[in-house]
């Protein structure tokens, strides 16, 4: 950045703006189809005749097209870990390194640095399309694997983004806080806390075939 010191007030920003957007979706979705709303906005749109069909297909691709550009980057980790346990059981796999520097230890840089270990292109190919067959494999072969997923992701996406950030900024900054600014930060955690209860018990009922909001 070109200034650094704004890097607080940006990410304050952000997170207002996101939030915003986020509550004023769920607001429209809730004002449009109420109770019925579905996980998805858009499977609720097709059920609607009056809404214009191709607006209603366009928005749906739109979404399609989402995790679409998403999963590249999400299975990317997982390439390159296959691509380096490759070249661990067979070195001469791994196609030399174009060092323009000339600074000698390419190899030990790219070994520890976390670089991505190069493959010959025809090997990466199968590698990384063995490895979405894979995945496609085992999301259809356990249909039910997305409840296990929510009712873990509820309570860890909480925890993970919520209640631990603000635990380590109190650990390392508690003692700079007026007791005003340790009291929202404890609302927070307290907030993340039921957030995550809340979101594991809806999960697990949905799971069991429970309706969420149902007792």
């Amino acid at each position: 950045m070109a200034e650094p010191a704004e890097y607080d007030r940006l990410v304050d920003y952000t997170y207002l703006i996101t939030t915003s957007l986020y509550v004023l979706v769920a607001a429209c979705g809730y004002a449009m189809f109420g109770s019925s709303t579905m996980q998805e906005i858009t499977q609720n749109l097709p059920l609607v005749g009056s809404y214009s069909k191709a607006l209603t297909q366009f928005t749906i691709w739109l979404v399609v097209l989402n995790p679409v550009t998403k999963y590249p980057l999400a299975a990317s980790p997982i390439n390159m870990q296959i691509e380096k346990w490759l070249v661990k059981l067979f070195p001469a796999l791994k196609v030399p390194e174009k060092d323009g520097g000339g600074s000698g230890g390419g190899g030990a840089h790219g070994e520890h640095s976390g670089a991505p270990v190069v493959i010959p292109f025809a090997l990466r190919v199968i590698t990384r399309s063995a490895a979405s067959a894979l995945i496609c494999l085992f999301a259809v072969s356990f249909p039910g694997f997305e409840s296990m997923m929510a009712l873990l992701g509820s309570f860890f996406s909480c925890t993970v983004s919520i209640v631990f950030p603000e635990l380590c900024y109190l650990r390392l900054n508690g003692h700079k806080l007026t007791l005003g600014q340790k009291a929202a930060e404890y609302v927070v955690i307290a907030i993340g806390l039921v957030a995550g209860v809340l979101g594991t018990v809806s999960a697990a009922m949905s799971a069991v075939g429970l309706p969420a909001g149902e007792p």
